[in-house]
């Protein structure tokens, strides 16, 4: 079944393209539970899909654009976090509205929706590009170098916030790290996700590996093996189906979830 899926050349892309994703956010996003910062990429795609707005709008590349969007916003949530008496989830709330709001107007001065933002909005796997796949790849690679460069740090980060400033570490600036990765991720994964089940595949994965993991380096194996089985069913679903691969592929994430959760009590 999956060998006739690689016959065809979007599909070939799209595995490749989704690979590097899982990889990303599968690694990614254990931080990310781990530190309660989950929801931010929710954030993040809605600041994203503002991005994407602004690009289609101005005949830009929208996935430059929503990284452009994305990073930036990165910067802002963390300066009006640290220079005013906003508290770390307002000061994302407070981004993300505004840029989300101008995507909105930019929307409706383009007089709606076109076949462009739909395909980004729910996912599409034959939109995914060869420079889609480059940059998905480049991206991928210096995330996933970061991330193992920093790996110690966070992991203390993690586990121990307090600790982890006395001994030196900054945590700020880990967190604002974070972050940025973050945007990253998101910006990339849109082409096959989708903006508004994106952040799902930073939190489903990683939290179905923490059911059953006894170990740091064994949840963030097993989080992107989750990843890769629930990609995987998912563009295969979608493409027999006929069905948005960005809502295949979260559902069968959360089907991995909620058999990794029972698994884990009928265990106990």
């Amino acid at each position: 079944m999956v060998l006739e899926l690689l016959q065809y050349d979007f599909m070939q892309k799209a595995l490749l393209a989704g690979v590097f994703i899982t990889l990303i956010c599968g690694i990614l996003g254990v931080f990310l539970v781990l530190k309660r910062l989950s929801l931010i990429g929710d954030g993040i795609s809605h600041i994203a899909f503002g991005g994407i707005a602004a690009g289609i709008f101005f005949n830009l590349n929208p996935f430059f654009s929503a990284i452009a969007a994305s990073i930036a916003s990165a910067f802002a949530i963390e300066k009006l976090r640290e220079k005013t008496r906003v508290y770390s989830d307002a000061s994302i709330g407070i981004v993300f509205s505004t840029v989300l709001s101008i995507g909105v107007v930019l929307i409706s001065l383009a007089n709606g929706f076109n076949s462009d933002l739909h395909s980004f909005l729910f996912g599409n796997i034959i939109s995914v590009t060869d420079l889609d796949l480059v940059m998905a790849a480049s991206l991928g690679i210096i995330v996933l170098a970061v991330l193992l460069f920093y790996r110690r740090q966070l992991m203390y980060a993690c586990f121990d916030e307090k600790s982890a400033q006395s001994a030196g570490i900054n945590v700020s600036r880990l967190n604002l790290l974070l972050i940025l990765l973050t945007a990253i991720a998101v910006s990339i994964s849109i082409r096959i996700v989708g903006v508004l089940l994106v952040s799902s595949f930073l939190i489903i994965p990683p939290a179905s590996a923490l059911q059953i993991a006894k170990s740091f380096n064994k949840a963030l194996i097993y989080s992107v093996l989750f990843g890769l089985i629930s990609l995987i069913t998912g563009l295969i679903a979608s493409f027999y189906f006929d069905i948005a691969s960005g809502g295949a592929i979260i559902l069968s994430s959360a089907i991995l979830f909620f058999a990794a959760a029972t698994g884990k009590k009928l265990i106990k």
